[in-house]
C-alpha cells in the first residue's frame, strides 16, 4: 500500500529538512536565546521601568507566532505529501518499465500532463509555505522600529515630570542601544518558532511511517537453527489468511497439507486460486492469521527470520536484478561465493553458456532490472541466485515460465542434481512442469480441491483432470 517514491522521499527531502533543522535551526535557537537573556538582564539593570514597557508586546507576538506556526505546520505537512506523490510519479514514469508502456501507448502527453500538475500544485504550496506570516513580520519589524522612540518619548515625560526613576541621559542612550540589539535575535526567535512548526510536520510523517508496524519480525525468544539442522519438512495446519478482511473472502481458508523433506511438490489451479499466496506463506513473507505453517515442525513464527531466509530460497515469476555485474546479482544469495560456485550455480539453472558468450562474461553490467537479458535469461539468473545459496526449501512461483519446454526440463534436471534432498515447492501454469511432481495439488479459492500423483488424479478424473484436458468449467 506504499509507494516507494513516497518512502524515498521521506528518506532524502524530509530529513533533509531534519537535518537543517539540528545543523541551523537549533544552533540559532540556543544563540539568539542566549543574547536575548543577557540583553534582557543588562535592560534590567538601567531601568526595568522601560524594560517592562519593551517586553510587554512579547505575549501578544507569541500568541500571533504560534497560530500563524500552526498554518505553516499544514502547509509544510501538504507540501511534503505533495512532494512525495511527485517523486512516486517521477520514479514509475521514469522507470525502464513505465517508459516503455508510456512510448506503446502512446500516453506522453498524458504523463507529461499529470507531472505538470503535480508540479504546479507543488509550486503553489511551496509559495504558501514561503509566504505565510509576511504581514506578520513586517508588523514586528515595524513595532520593533517604533520601540526605540518610545523609549526616549517616555522617559522624556517621566524627566519632565521630575520623576526620572534614577535614568539619566547617559542610561537612555545605552538602554536604548540594548533595546535595539535585543529586537533581531527576538525576531529571530519568533521566525525560528514558526520553522519549527514546520518541522513538527515533517516528524510526523516521519514518525507515523517508523510507526508502522512490522508486519514479519522475530518474536521474542525465536529459535535460530543452522541449516543443516534443517531437514525441510513443510506443513500447513488450517492455515487462513485474507488480505482485505472487509473483501469477505479469504485468499487461502482452512488449507491443511504436508510436504516430506526432498519432496517436489506442485500447485496448480486457475488464476487467483491461491498458489502464491501459498508460497510467500510457507517463506512467511506473509503471516498466517489462522492456523500455523510448520518447518520441521517449529512454527515459522517461532524461527529467526535468519533461520528462515537462510534455509527457504524464493524465486518469482516477476524476476528483479540489480543494477550491477552478474557476479553480484549471484552474490546477494551467497556474499563470499568462489567464482567456481558461481558457474556450479550458472550451469545448473542452463545460464552458464550465455554468460561466456558476453564481453565481461560474469563481470557484464546487467543494466536496470537487468533488460539487458530476455525474460528468460532473467529468470535463469534467478534460479542460478537460488541455487547458489543451497537452501532446505526451494520455492519456484511461475519461476521459469519465460524459458520453453525443452529448456524448462533441463534446469529442472540440473537443479535436482544441484539441490539433492532439497524440498521444492513448485507453481506452474504450464501442467507439462508438474508431471513428474511427487504429489499435485490442486488449489480454487483458497481451498484444495484435488490432490495426487499426476496419473492418478487423471484415471479418477475430477477438477485436475478437467484442468489438464482444458475443460475446466
Amino acid at each position: 500500500s506504499t509507494r516507494g517514491g513516497g518512502v524515498q522521499s521521506l528518506l532524502s527531502n524530509d530529513l533533509g529538512a531534519v537535518n537543517r533543522a539540528v545543523t541551523s535551526t537549533v544552533p540559532n535557537i540556543v544563540s539568539n536565546g542566549t543574547r536575548v537573556l543577557a540583553t534582557v538582564s543588562g535592560m534590567a539593570y538601567l531601568s526595568w521601568q522601560l524594560s517592562l514597557i519593551s517586553v510587554a508586546v512579547l505575549p501578544l507576538f507569541i500568541v500571533v507566532t504560534t497560530r500563524v506556526g500552526r498554518v505553516r505546520r499544514r502547509i509544510t505537512s501538504e507540501t511534503h505529501r505533495t512532494f512525495a506523490s511527485m517523486s512516486a510519479l517521477t520514479e514509475e514514469t521514469l522507470s525502464l518499465s513505465g517508459y516503455l508502456l508510456t512510448k506503446v501507448y502512446g500516453s506522453q502527453e498524458v504523463a507529461r500532463g499529470r507531472y505538470m500538475a503535480e508540479t504546479d500544485q507543488l509550486m503553489r504550496l511551496w509559495m504558501r509555505q514561503q509566504v505565510i506570516g509576511t504581514r506578520f513580520r513586517g508588523f514586528i519589524q515595524t513595532v520593533f522600529s517604533v520601540l526605540p522612540a518610545s523609549a526616549y518619548v517616555i522617559a522624556g515625560v517621566l524627566l519632565h515630570a521630575g520623576r526620572s526613576g534614577g535614568i539619566s541621559l547617559g542610561n537612555l542612550v545605552a538602554f536604548t542601544v540594548f533595546q535595539s540589539q535585543l529586537f533581531v535575535p527576538v525576531g529571530q526567535l519568533l521566525g525560528a518558532q514558526v520553522e519549527m512548526q514546520g518541522l513538527f510536520a515533517v516528524f510526523e510523517r516521519i514518525w507515523q511511517y517508523l510507526d508502522e508496524p512490522v508486519g514479519v519480525g522475530d518474536r521474542p525468544g525465536a529459535t535460530s537453527l543452522a541449516k543443516d539442522q534443517i531437514r525441510g519438512e513443510v506443513a500447513f495446519r488450517d492455515v487462513s489468511f485474507s488480505y482485505d478482511s472487509s473483501s469477505g473472502r479469504p485468499a487461502v481458508e482452512q488449507l491443511t497439507f504436508s510436504i516430506l523433506p526432498g519432496q517436489l511438490v506442485a500447485l496448480v489451479g486457475r488464476s487467483g486460486a491461491g498458489k502464491t499466496t501459498v508460497a510467500y506463506l510457507a517463506a512467511r513473507l506473509y503471516e498466517a492469521e489462522g492456523g500455523c505453517v510448520t518447518l520441521d515442525g517449529y512454527d515459522v513464527r517461532d524461527l529467526t527470520e535468519d533461520t528462515l531466509r537462510d534455509a527457504v530460497a524464493v524465486v518469482t515469476q516477476e524476476t528483479f536484478l540489480f543494477h550491477g555485474t552478474i557476479a553480484e546479482n549471484l552474490r546477494l544469495a551467497k556474499a563470499d561465493a568462489t567464482d567456481e560456485e558461481l558457474v556450479a550455480a550458472a550451469q545448473a539453472a542452463s545460464i552458464h553458456e550465455r554468460i561466456c558468450q558476453l564481453p565481461g562474461r560474469y563481470d557484464t553490467e546487467v543494466g536496470e532490472r537487468g533488460y539487458r537479458f530476455s525474460g528468460g535469461e532473467r529468470q535463469r539468473l534467478a534460479l542460478a541466485r537460488a541455487a547458489l545459496r543451497s537452501p532446505r526449501v526451494l520455492i519456484l512461483d511461475e519461476a521459469t515460465s519465460g524459458v520453453d519446454a525443452e529448456r524448462e526440463a533441463e534446469i529442472r534436471g540440473s537443479l535436482r542434481r544441484l539441490m539433492g534432498s532439497c524440498t521444492t515447492l513448485v507453481i506452474a501454469h504450464r501442467l507439462s512442469t508438474v508431471i513428474d511432481a511427487d504429489c499435485i495439488l490442486m488449489l480454487d479459492r483458497g481451498r484444495i480441491v484435488d490432490s495426487g500423483t499426476h496419473s492418478e488424479m487423471l484415471a479418477r478424473g475430477g477438477p485436475y483432470a478437467n484442468l489438464y484436458f482444458g475443460r475446466w468449467l
